[in-house]
């Protein structure tokens, strides 16, 4: 029993000494969270007036505390100084018959910020800004009388939709000013307008427009648009002005162009698609269209001006029934590497002063390619061209005007001739031509002699077998 006792005394003074201080130091004091540091929008504190339910006057940050019901003739809320920030908490701004804006910033609210929330059913603008610098961040705006979202210059409009916006008068989904930014943001089903108006020098990526009731984007000279999808709008995809660029952007089912800039100047589209739309890509002077994919426009593929540069681009089944052409360029252009391919018309079209090189051009209805003058048509594969019976001309390469080159083209299939040479002082050499021929109506040209057997034939022979 001694030994019992001895065993228990020494377990108990062993933890006793393991122990820890009976009087620990004091932990770190938590203090107590204090007032909001953000102002309510409230009739106590933001006060309206004749034109707007609430009005602020100062700088600073202010929330919603619950959702806003509009009045006849007065906007929702009103900012008329800089530095302002609104987060609407995900409360709804509310327009009633007969009010104004849901949301308005005057010419002295300059990096006005609008977060988190709705806006429907004003009776003018769903949110009007007109100040530099204005951020929108994830805001709905839906049956405005007129636009969804109007902002100026220097903006940024991210994560927002637009849609059903006007009820009457001008309708565009999202406005905004010159050197802004527009991301992930959607604009469908706005009527009377556009789904975008991007001012100039803007940039826009990742946004889409659908069935807006005229065009998808309109969009100012210089911006650039990344991943944009324009869909079944009445007029054009993407309307543009120039030196605009185009990267991953695709167009379908619109009722005009998908790529719209005929008078534009200068810009690129590049691995862009064209799908369904009454026209594919159509451009003016010194553009470059690059891994472009084109296909069912129900007019020409593609069309541009002069120096053009068109590369790497599959262009199919677009022009039928009209019988328009698969690509079609003015003077000083390139075509290069494309496929072209049962179009209804003729499949490329040359300004003068042109070159093809390198590029498919395959079943079409018309002439596979049409020359004018002084140009370089070379290393191209053409096919089965003139399918359709009721086309002027069904010919391989058609050469029309003076002082061409044609030059190591393989051609066969032809409904026509293989290469029919009508103008005068054209070069050509080194063609294939199965089983089609080689036909001279012209005057003054260099052809090739034409062989059946490359065994004994000269450097310059074009080949007919």
């Amino acid at each position: 029993m001694r030994v019992v006792i001895g065993v228990v005394c020494v377990a108990v003074c062993a933890g006793a000494l393991a122990a820890g201080p009976l009087n620990p130091p004091a932990g770190p004091i938590l203090s107590t969270p204090g007032p909001e540091p953000r102002t309510p929008i409230s009739q106590a504190t933001t006060p309206g007036d004749a034109d707007a339910q609430f009005v602020i006057n100062q700088a600073g940050s202010y929330y919603l505390t619950g959702n806003v019901t509009g009045t006849s003739m007065l906007s929702g809320i009103r900012v008329q100084t800089r530095n302002v920030t609104i987060d609407l908490r995900g409360f709804r701004v509310q327009g009633t018959l007969g009010s104004q804006f849901g949301i308005v910033g005057t010419t002295n609210a300059e990096n006005m910020v609008v977060r988190n929330g709705q806006v429907r059913f004003a009776g003018a603008d769903g949110i009007f800004i007109d100040a530099p610098g204005a951020v929108l961040d994830r805001i709905t705006v839906s049956e405005s009388r007129n636009a969804g979202i109007r902002v100026g210059e220097g903006a940024l409009v991210r994560s927002c939709t637009a849609q059903e916006n006007g009820r009457a008068g001008s309708g565009e989904g999202i406005v905004v000013g010159p050197g802004s930014s527009v991301i992930d943001c959607l604009s469908n089903r706005n009527t009377n307008d556009a789904g975008f108006v991007i001012g100039e020098r803007s940039l826009v990526m990742g946004c889409m427009a659908y069935e807006n009731s005229t065009a998808g984007f309109e969009i100012g000279a210089g911006s650039a648009l990344v991943d944009c999808y324009a869909h079944g709008g009445r007029f054009e995809g993407f309307e543009f002005q120039s030196a605009c660029s185009f990267n991953r952007c695709w167009a379908s089912g619109n009722g005009q162009a998908g790529f719209a800039g005929a008078l534009s100047f200068g810009g690129s589209l590049i691995d862009c698609t064209s799908l369904g739309n009454r026209k594919g890509i159509e451009i003016g002077d010194s553009w470059s269209v690059r891994g472009c994919t084109v296909i069912a426009s129900e007019m020409v593929g593609i069309q541009a001006g002069e120096a053009a540069r068109i590369e790497s681009c599959l262009v199919a089944q677009n022009g039928i029934p009209s019988a328009q052409n698969g690509v079609l360029v003015g003077s000083d252009s390139r075509v290069d590497r494309c496929i072209v391919r049962s179009n209804g018309g003729e499949g490329i079209r040359l300004g003068t002063r042109s070159v093809v090189t390198g590029s498919s051009i395959l079943e079409n209805g018309g002439v596979g390619i049409w020359v004018l003058s002084l140009s370089n048509v070379a290393g191209n594969v053409i096919a089965s061209n003139g399918t359709d019976a009721m086309a002027p001309a069904r010919h391989g390469i058609q050469v029309f005007g003076d002082d061409n080159m044609i030059d190591s083209n393989k051609v066969s299939g032809s409904q026509g001739s293989g290469i029919q040479i009508d103008g005068g002082f054209n070069f050509v050499v080194r063609n294939v031509s199965t089983p089609d021929v080689i036909v001279d109506n012209g005057s003054s040209n260099r052809i090739g002699t034409i062989s059946s057997d490359p065994v004994g034939a000269g450097p310059w022979d074009n080949f007919n077998y």
